[in-house]
């Protein structure tokens, strides 16, 4: 059994903290593009953009696509594309947000609950693999544009 790896990576200069802060005050106010039946936000990414691109910057993560929601159930990720960054934004009180691994290559039946990383403002995380994503926050989904 192989299960996707997941890399925490801390935002620390001060410059992707400020970025961070005004992308945090940008999310308030930010135009809503549609809310699934399960209650999850998807954000209009163009009246993100001056912010998000900022952070990204800070955090060499230019040339890749995102978007951004807010999770308030549990969220399946399954990575077709390639590899992905989630950079929590804003945290929903009461919650304990966590990317859980699931196996390569029995995603649908192997879940890796030990291996669950939680997930932190101030942090970032990479994964390579199948994942879920217990809620709830809103964050970016930074990857390859599909």
């Amino acid at each position: 059994m192989d299960s996707a790896a997941i890399r925490n990576l801390d935002i620390t200069s001060n410059e992707s903290r400020n970025s961070l802060k005004l992308l945090q005050d940008a999310l308030q106010s930010a135009e809503i593009k549609h809310t699934e039946d399960n209650g999850n936000v998807h954000y209009l990414d163009k009246s993100l953009d001056n912010k998000v691109l900022s952070l990204l910057k800070c955090l060499e993560l230019t040339g890749l696509g995102y978007t951004a929601w807010k999770v308030v159930t549990r969220l399946p990720i399954r990575n077709k594309i390639g590899p992905e960054y989630i950079i929590p934004i804003l945290s929903i009180p009461g919650t304990e947000p966590k990317l859980v691994p699931r196996d390569r290559l029995h995603p649908e039946t192997h879940i890796y609950h030990d291996k669950a990383v939680d997930i932190h403002l101030g942090s970032y995380l990479y994964h390579d693999g199948p994942v879920d994503l217990l809620p709830g926050l809103t964050c970016l989904f930074v990857g390859i544009p599909s």
